[in-house]
């Protein structure tokens, strides 16, 4: 991002959170305050103002409502809904406390709406804004064992960010004239050896372009060490666990709230899902199948049961594919809609998994990956997940080192307040659809290229675990 890109950012940001706090303050004067035993001066309605405006900023900020150059319109739409619904829920809940009593739900409905109308201006105007002044970045790709037809193709789907005008092989880097980087907005330097990616990093930083890097799992691991500064010489310290033993504590009360109150308030839908499903086949309502967990251990999942009856010929491992003729009709929906995993909130309460954290696979698929990415068992150094940062950034078809990659990125930089972001991004994902398609070509080509480059020397563009 340049700086004129950056520029408009914040001032776009400014512009809609003094806008939608001008609209609270509105209705706040008008509509609440001077209905207090004791009207709010200044102060009291400053802080009533940093509350509501500290609730919207978490909201848009984890749900990526800010991001109008990045996100399309659905995108952004979905992500103010949720933001707008949840920060003036929370509102609603404090003034009761306030008036110590239930206040007219008609009136946060108002700062409801209101909010909803700056919403739709701001994405309007500014995308209209980002349409006039930015340009996708002109970008020149690296790449080594890799297709650069199809990595060209993936970054081209968005066209708006990345405009890719060439690409070079790793074998043409010795002849390459750093100089020609000039001509480019960015660099994107693909899956690659590390002697390869050094060398094309230190010509990027020399003639000062951006790079985009495709990030390896040394790469993710050494986001989490901290500086140690005690000799002549810089270092890093990398410790085995991002969590400590308060914070797991915490983490694990706040397992167990949140999964009794959900389990409550889901109580209607589960109900309604499990006579759908016996209605349409009279089979079982549940599934239950062996995951693995913290260090590797096996536990029975529980989920609502979205394909036909034996849809596993002889056990064996088989993930959904797109278009799955074994999902049922209430399959499609309740796996669209995420409302399968619900019954996982038990697994969470017995201990076997956390509301946040990498998603728990099968042993024999883990076994599978583990032969092409070898740091795929990583992932078991916390608790499996109901929600976390591979559900949510990539996709069921994901390839296995990507969802590692998202994985170890949650390992090491945990704290309560990324599990409170991450459970608000998992509102919005509901409504996106691409999150809940099956394996296609994408993972297909991932298994086939290890495959063509497993076994081949470093010298010969490749490295089994990055």
């Amino acid at each position: 991002m340049n700086n004129k890109e950056k520029t408009i950012e914040k001032l776009t940001k400014a512009i809609l959170l003094i806008l939608q706090a001008a609209a609270f303050l509105t209705v706040w004067q008008k509509k609440y305050n001077v209905y207090l035993a004791k009207a709010y001066l200044f102060k009291g309605n400053a802080l009533i103002l940093l509350i509501f405006i500290s609730i919207l900023y978490l909201c848009y900020k984890s749900l990526g409502a800010f991001n109008s150059r990045v996100n399309n319109v659905y995108n952004l739409l979905v992500s103010h809904a949720v933001s707008n619904t949840v920060t003036d829920a929370l509102m609603y809940i404090m003034f009761i406390f306030i008036f110590r009593k239930p206040t007219s739900i008609k009136k946060i409905i108002f700062i409801f709406v209101l909010n909803v109308a700056v919403s739709l201006v701001w994405i309007f105007l500014s995308k209209l804004v980002y349409k006039k002044t930015c340009r996708g970045r002109n970008c020149l790709l690296f790449y080594s064992t890799d297709d650069p037809e199809y990595i060209k193709d993936k970054f081209e789907q968005r066209k708006d960010q990345f405009i890719v005008k060439n690409a070079v092989s790793v074998q043409d880097i010795e002849s390459f004239d750093k100089n020609e980087l000039k001509n480019y907005d960015s660099v994107i330097i693909a899956y690659m050896p590390s002697d390869y990616r050094n060398e094309i990093l230190k010509m990027c930083f020399e003639v000062g372009v951006e790079v985009i890097i495709s990030p390896k799992v040394s790469d993710v691991l050494v986001r989490g060490a901290r500086e140690l500064n005690i000799i002549d010489q810089p270092l890093y310290v990398l410790s085995d666990s991002a969590m400590s033993i308060g914070e797991g504590i915490i983490k694990r009360i706040f397992d167990i709230a949140f999964s009794a109150f959900g389990l409550i308030v889901a109580s209607p839908v589960m109900l309604l899902t499990a006579l759908a499903i016996k209605i349409e086949d009279g089979g079982p309502v549940f599934y239950k199948q062996n995951r693995c967990t913290i260090g590797g251990r096996e536990f029975k999942i529980i989920k609502f049961r979205s394909m036909i009856v034996n849809a596993e010929k002889n056990n064996k491992a088989q993930l959904a594919s797109k278009n799955d003729s074994r999902i049922t009709k209430v399959g499609a929906f309740i796996r669209a809609t995420r409302i399968d995993e619900l019954p996982q909130l038990i697994n969470i309460i017995k201990g076997d998994m956390s509301v946040v954290g990498p998603r728990p696979e099968r042993k024999e698929l883990i076994d599978d990956y583990s032969k092409y990415v070898e740091a795929f068992p990583y992932r078991m150094k916390v608790k499996a997940g109901l929600t976390g940062y591979a559900q949510l950034f990539g996709k069921y078809n994901s390839n296995p080192y990507n969802k590692l990659l998202f994985d170890l990125m949650y390992v090491q930089k945990f704290s309560i307040l990324l599990d409170f972001e991450l459970i608000l991004l998992t509102l919005k994902i509901v409504f996106i659809k691409e999150s809940t398609e099956g394996v296609d070509e994408e993972f297909e080509a991932f298994i086939e290229n290890f495959k063509r480059t497993n076994g081949l020397k470093e010298n010969e563009f490749t490295e089994k675990e990055g």
